[in-house]
């Protein structure tokens, strides 16, 4: 029994894929912060757009 729990403990291949997890993580958060940014801005210049097009007529 003592043998299978100090195989467990020196195992780190579920650490591995803990890394991987947390950096997908970080790489999903700032892929959704780019994109509202980009949203916003799009969003400004499409209003302005249809500002001037409706004063227009």
């Amino acid at each position: 029994m003592s043998r299978i729990l100090k195989n467990f403990r020196h195992n780190e291949s579920g650490a591995t894929a803990v890394e991987y997890a947390l950096i997908g993580v970080i790489v999903g958060i700032g892929i959704i912060g780019a994109l509202h940014s980009v949203g916003t801005n799009l969003q400004a210049i499409l209003e302005g757009v249809g500002t001037y097009l409706t004063t227009q007529t």
